[in-house]
């Protein structure tokens, strides 16, 4: 998505910077990059075996499919674009 916009992720310092160089080039909205930034934060939390509240694996269940979808939707919008 970045690529197909003229955002070089390879540029950005981290994933919390192509996220609001998504927002801000009005790929992501606000709420999408809200969600895709608190699941990344609650995963990489889990991954390095932090405590994480209870429930936040059923939201990240929940929401998953849903922001998953989306993201395949603006690629593929991306792609028949250029």
């Amino acid at each position: 998505m970045a690529d197909a916009r003229g955002i070089a992720p390879g540029r950005l310092e981290g994933t919390g910077h192509l996220l609001s160089a998504l927002t801000e080039a009005s790929v992501l909205a606000e709420a999408e990059r809200a969600v895709l930034a608190q699941t990344m934060a609650l995963l990489s939390s889990a991954a390095h075996g932090a405590a994480v509240e209870e429930g936040a694996g059923d939201w990240a269940m929940a929401i998953g499919p849903s922001i998953l979808r989306t993201l395949d939707e603006k690629v593929a919008g991306a792609g028949s674009s250029s």
